[in-house]
């Protein structure tokens, strides 16, 4: 396959993006009074293991911000007339960026894919965690009382369950003074 560049959305006359998944900077010659042909500057990203993202390549774009390489070539290639959020790679190697391995989904489409057609599952040890944690008790410090479930919690308070666990997880700040219940710091 021929490799052919386009200017990235946002950011044209600076990035540029290739069918085959690589990113390029063109060279401001602005300044120069006799310009020359452009320069540019292959940029291959790096992966970061201390962010959630520690398998996708990263790009730090003059802006200051840090774009995925994956969404960058979705952006410039692949239409995305329904507005779907991410990005999949249809044979499960986030280091492969080609266009022809990229496609726009949604987060439900993304999870099927990956365990009906990639068949990946969960480690026993994560469902035994996280049935675990389903069933532990939790205490509402506003008037102390303990609840046997996060989903009798939910019931009661008329709340849904995943704001609940977004809560004890410290996902999100929400009002709800909650904290799983552990019995032996009670006095």
């Amino acid at each position: 396959m021929k490799e052919f560049w386009k200017d990235i959305p946002g950011y044209s006359g600076l990035y540029q993006a290739s069918n085959l998944g690589r990113i390029r900077r063109i060279s401001q010659e602005q300044w120069r009074k006799t310009p020359r042909t452009p320069q540019y500057r292959y940029i291959n990203g790096s992966t970061s293991s201390k962010c959630s993202m520690g398998k996708y390549k990263l790009i730090w774009l003059s802006n200051g911000k840090r774009q995925s390489l994956h969404r960058l070539i979705a952006k410039t290639f692949i239409p995305n007339p329904q507005n779907k959020p991410q990005i999949n790679h249809k044979d499960g190697n986030p280091q492969n960026n080609h266009i022809d391995n990229l496609e726009w989904v949604t987060n439900s489409e993304n999870i099927l894919h990956a365990c009906h057609i990639l068949g990946y599952r969960q480690s026993i040890e994560t469902r035994k965690k996280r049935a675990r944690k389903l069933h532990k008790k939790i205490i509402d410090h506003t008037n102390n009382k303990i609840y046997n479930s996060i989903k009798e919690y939910a019931i009661i308070k008329n709340l849904r369950y995943n704001t609940v666990v977004r809560k004890l997880n410290n996902y999100c700040k929400n009002d709800l003074n909650i904290q799983f219940y552990n019995e032996t710091s009670r006095t």
